[in-house]
């Protein structure tokens, strides 16, 4: 019973950012990858996707060498099969998300650029490798009306994770 009341007593005077993080996780846990409907996002010349608020882009990945295409995804297929990506803001927290499903059997690694409510340029931002056949979740503590996702890359998997 000790054991239970410090248990107790330690979470809750846990920070409030391993709190955030407890909730994201449960939340992200709880997620399913998004469902495709319609294209609406084409990726541009040089392989670089830009996504608006509440879009979700979908693409088939064709794999040559370390090199990665984005093709349409054929009609019907699983979103679980495909590479998924959404950007969304919640009011509430005042912060935006991104998921982005690897439906590969190595790690993804992408660069990211975003243009935050307001601003006049395009920013670097730091992103992490995505899981094998899992769903990475970034998130900024203010608002984004644009992101711009480019040279998508495999990394061979590891037991450490490195964002850049």
């Amino acid at each position: 019973m000790r054991a239970v009341v410090m248990l107790l007593l330690a979470l809750a005077c846990s920070s409030s950012l391993a709190q955030e993080r407890e909730t994201l996780t449960f939340k992200k846990t709880r997620m399913t990858v998004p469902s495709c409907g319609r294209q609406l996002v084409e990726p541009q010349s040089a392989g670089a996707i830009t996504l608006l608020p509440n879009q979700v882009a979908c693409f088939a990945l064709k794999v040559t060498d370390a090199r990665i295409q984005l093709i349409e995804p054929p009609k019907g297929a699983a979103p679980e099969s495909l590479l998924v990506l959404k950007l969304w803001y919640e009011p509430k927290t005042g912060k935006s998300f991104l998921s982005i499903h690897n439906p590969l059997s190595l790690f993804l690694t992408y660069k990211a650029h975003i243009l935050r409510t307001g601003a006049k340029s395009l920013e670097y931002t730091t992103t992490c490798p995505v899981l094998s056949h899992r769903d990475g979740l970034e998130f900024w503590t203010y608002e984004i009306s644009e992101i711009t996702i480019s040279d998508l890359a495999l990394v061979p998997e590891s037991k450490t994770i490195e964002c850049h």
